[in-house]
């Protein structure tokens, strides 16, 4: 059996590092072409109201699960992967390059996001349908009969 677990933001760098891949602490700076995180001080509310788009790769479980290129996800993370570890794919990535989802590339049923899904997840589809694939991979799915499965129940909700 094969592992079977997900992370959400320091999750997502804790499984970078682990396989391998090293973190830049420098994505909460001032004047990035990207802004990855609010400044201090903010409320919970106005930290996850921080939103960015993030590419998601071709042919990737999470562009088959979303059933887009891309989707819109909030951003509160100043650590990101600086160099990436030959064992992982990467699933996201935002317009300045930083990697955003990942997936070990020896098929383990593991991914990894550096956003927040579970902020206000009852009003964001997105943020269900990963869930609902994360639900589906603990059940014994494999990654791509769940990403399949959650845009199949997406098209027919819509």
């Amino acid at each position: 059996m094969t592992a079977r677990f997900s992370g959400i933001c320091r999750g997502f760098q804790e499984i970078a590092v682990a396989y391998g891949s090293t973190l830049r602490p420098d994505l909460g700076e001032a004047g990035r072409e990207q802004v990855h995180h609010t400044p201090p001080g903010l409320s919970l509310e106005g930290m996850f109201a921080l939103e960015h788009r993030v590419n998601l790769s071709a042919n990737g479980v999470l562009e088959r699960m979303m059933g887009a290129p891309s989707i819109t996800v909030n951003s509160a993370h100043f650590q990101g992967v600086r160099d990436l570890s030959n064992k992982l794919v990467v699933e996201a990535t935002s317009s300045d390059g930083i990697v955003e989802g990942i997936r070990p590339a020896s098929g383990e049923r593991v991914l990894a996001v550096q956003w927040h899904p579970e902020w206000r997840v009852a009003d964001n589809p997105t943020s269900r349908e990963l869930f609902a694939w994360f639900g589906l991979l603990l059940r014994g799915a494999s990654m791509q009969e769940a990403a399949e499965r959650v845009a199949e129940d997406a098209r027919q909700a819509s």
